[in-house]
């Protein structure tokens, strides 16, 4: 009897873990970065290539040989303060893609955070030399090389954007502004001169179908 008591007072005695909670974001924000891309706010598609090599220009120009796709997701949903237990960045590919396997085993999409913030509304390509991804090794926060599913089919891209480690920092100070935000660019060292396909990604944007808009996943815990 007494033993049995001591084992329940243990029970009892054991912190009670907080039931994870589901975030599926949608862009409050996205734009295609590229000299000639249509009003953001119109264009159903978002598009990404590198140029020589690389997936980023060197900060305070204007990327005229590479396309980015900027999104912005509001977080004021979530907790001010939380542990990340899942992170992902959903997105569909446009149906029968210009690139290879091997093109995109060797050139994957990237997820990278954006210096500066953008708004969709108003947005001026001109805007880029200052508002830019962060190109660094280390600042990388996840990336993916799509595979193709069914011909004639779009398909989805999943990039786990908690593997890396990086995100929850970034997601930490995102919530401790007034209106949080998390602000991040699709890059891609996919260069279409190279390839001899003109190989690049093609994503639906928020303008798209409502099945195949970006979708960020957050699953978390609240921090008393």
């Amino acid at each position: 009897m007494v033993l049995a008591a001591i084992a329940f007072g243990l029970v009892s005695a054991a912190p009670v873990q907080a039931p994870s909670e589901t975030y599926e974001l949608p862009p409050s924000d996205d734009a295609w970065v590229y000299p000639h891309a249509d009003d953001p706010s119109r264009d159903p598609f978002l598009r990404v290539w590198g140029s020589g090599g690389r997936s980023v220009d060197e900060p305070g120009r204007t990327p005229e040989d590479f396309s980015y796709a900027y999104l912005r997701f509001d977080l004021s949903p979530l907790p001010k303060r939380v542990k990340v237990l899942e992170a992902a960045l959903l997105l569909t590919h446009v149906p029968n893609p210009s690139f290879s396997a091997a093109d995109a085993e060797r050139a994957p999409l990237e997820v990278r955070p954006l210096a500066g913030d953008f708004t969709e509304k108003g947005w001026n390509y001109a805007d880029s030399a200052k508002v830019h991804p962060d190109g660094g090794k280390d600042a990388l926060l996840g990336a993916a090389s799509p595979k193709p599913g069914a011909p004639d089919k779009e398909f989805g891209v999943t990039i786990d954007l908690l593997k890396l480690g990086r995100l929850p920092a970034l997601l930490t100070k995102a919530l401790e502004g007034e209106r949080p935000a998390l602000r991040v660019a699709l890059t891609s060292a996919l260069d279409p001169s190279e390839a001899g396909n003109r190989a690049v990604y093609k994503v639906y944007s928020k303008d798209g179908p409502k099945e195949f808009r970006p979708t960020l996943r957050l699953v978390v815990e609240r921090i008393p």
